[in-house]
Parts: C-alpha cells; structure tokens; sequence
C-alpha cells in the first residue's frame, strides 16, 4: 500500500488543522512500525 502525504502542513503555522495533520502521521507511523499496517 503507498500513502502519500501533502506536507504543505509542516511549513505553516500550529493551528488546529495543522496539528492534527501532525498527529494523524504519527499515527500512521506507529501503525506502520508495530506492523498493523503493510508499509511495502
């Protein structure tokens, strides 16, 4: 499965949809890392 993330979020300033961009991949990492996502 590919995921692909606009990160335009990453250059603006903290609001709330910023930050729950932020939260939302690392999320995403972490489901990656522990293997309940297919990261190939």
């Amino acid at each position: 499965m590919n995921i692909f993330i606009n990160a335009r979020f990453l250059s603006q300033s903290l609001t709330g949809v910023q930050r729950y961009a932020t939260e939302f991949v690392k999320a995403l990492d972490y489901l990656i890392e522990t293997g309940q996502i297919d990261d190939t």
